[in-house]
């Protein structure tokens, strides 16, 4: 049993030799790599593109008007105005979220929690010159408490930037 072992590994051997000469011969890779830095440069003819014919004023090359003159620009200013500051007031108890976030707009932060299977989310809103602050509490997707003061009775001090 030996002997077999000994003449199957020599043939496997000879075959791995055998394929590794034919694949070394047929791809010719060292002197592939060699002629692309020895070859000397051939000088390649180029012949210039013909330069476009020059453009009418205010035209482009291709005939039409240039962007500028199809849109002169104009500036257009907007007032757009600031949705109200939601107050213990104007915001009813049992006003339903979507609702609330059309009159007046998204908060400027909340916060949601899950308690007893009932969604509770405190809805902030400050107004224009920070001096107030308005909490809306909604449960189950309506208004359930409102409570506005100023942002000082919140314990908030804000203070000027660079100081």
């Amino acid at each position: 049993m030996r002997g077999k072992e000994t003449w199957l590994l020599a043939a496997a051997a000879g075959l791995v030799a055998w394929a590794l000469y034919l694949w070394s011969h047929s791809h010719a890779l060292i002197p592939d790599i060699l002629a692309r830095y020895t070859e000397k440069p051939t000088a390649a003819k180029v012949t210039p593109k013909p330069s476009p014919a020059p453009a009418r004023k205010g035209h482009s090359v291709s005939g039409r008007a240039s962007l500028a003159q199809r849109f002169p620009a104009e500036v257009t200013t907007m007032a757009v105005p600031l949705p109200p500051f939601p107050t213990q007031q104007n915001v009813q108890t049992g006003t339903a979220v979507a609702q609330v976030r059309h009159v007046y707009g998204e908060p400027i932060m909340n916060v949601s929690e899950l308690k007893s299977g009932h969604m509770l989310e405190r809805w902030y809103y400050v107004n224009s010159d920070n001096t107030a602050m308005t909490v809306a509490t909604m449960d189950d997707g309506f208004v359930s408490a409102v409570q506005t003061r100023s942002i000082v009775d919140f314990g908030i001090h804000l203070h000027p930037s660079g100081s």
